[in-house]
């Protein structure tokens, strides 16, 4: 089981009137987003470690458990190494953006499927009319690009907010806090998750994420997640790691004279 796959799932599922609303905007044609309003490029490292116990089958008696237990342990890992390319094509109504994003895998000879979604500044992600799911990387840095991320309303002495989603499968409630508020400069913004899963075969998982967030540029310059899946006696740990290496936004803004702002309007 992919941690990431049900991290985000609370954020990911509209299901509210609001939603239903939202789901009356479509993304643009492939005509429309030849030209994205801004290019994000992060260079992105995920890997998976398993560990816990399984049923052994009896087939080879003792299994790794040893002595005929009938238990196992389970051990595995893996992980991917690539660039998520994000390119946002338009405003949506309610504070929204049309976003499409995709990964492209060192080793692969082209990307993979490319999604088109609606991003909101609460973390929901909202993708009408993809096949398939997002992947962990690209669900958690659509849930960081939406408008108004930084609750406005923040201010001393805590300089946090959450945010909580309660569904028919899943529950999420984020927590956030900046270490080192400092206006227009980047920030450290601490997030941490508790998703309870109400899917067989899907357990509870606990994240806890450290964020570089650039206020003025309304992006985040780094990401590293570390979350944690528990079914049983299994265990799945999921270290994510992500790295702002261009920005068209940058680019437009490096011929201004210094000291005049480089503020996003997106």
């Amino acid at each position: 089981m992919r941690v990431g796959a049900i991290l985000f799932l609370g954020a990911a599922m509209l299901v509210s009137s609001t939603a239903r609303a939202l789901s009356q905007v479509r993304p643009p044609s492939p005509a429309a987003t030849a030209a994205p309003l801004r290019r994000l490029v992060y260079a992105m490292q995920v890997d998976y470690f398993a560990s816990g116990e399984g049923h052994d089958s009896g087939m080879t008696p003792g299994g790794t458990g040893g002595n005929g237990s009938g238990v196992q342990a389970i051990l595995g890992s893996g992980g991917r190494r690539g660039t998520i390319e994000a390119d946002v094509l338009a405003l949506a109504p309610h504070d929204g953006l049309i976003v499409a994003v995709d990964e492209m895998l060192y080793e692969a000879a082209r990307p993979r499927q490319r999604f088109t979604c609606l991003v909101y500044g609460s973390g929901q992600t909202y993708c009408p009319d993809s096949v398939g799911a997002l992947s962990d990387a690209e669900n958690l840095l659509l849930s960081l690009l939406g408008r108004g991320f930084v609750d406005p309303s923040v201010t001393a002495p805590s300089f946090s907010w959450q945010r909580a989603y309660h569904g028919k499968d899943v529950s999420v409630r984020t927590t956030y806090a900046m270490t080192d508020p400092k206006n227009g400069l980047p920030v450290t913004i601490v997030m941490r998750s508790k998703i309870v899963s109400a899917v067989p075969n899907v357990g509870n998982t606990s994240a806890h994420a450290r964020i570089t967030y650039d206020r003025a540029m309304s992006v985040p310059d780094a990401i590293h997640e570390v979350a944690r899946e528990q079914l049983g006696g299994s265990l799945v740990r999921t270290t994510l790691d992500l790295r702002l290496t261009s920005d068209s936004f940058a680019r437009q803004a490096a011929p201004k004279a210094a000291g005049r702002s480089r503020g996003s309007s997106l």
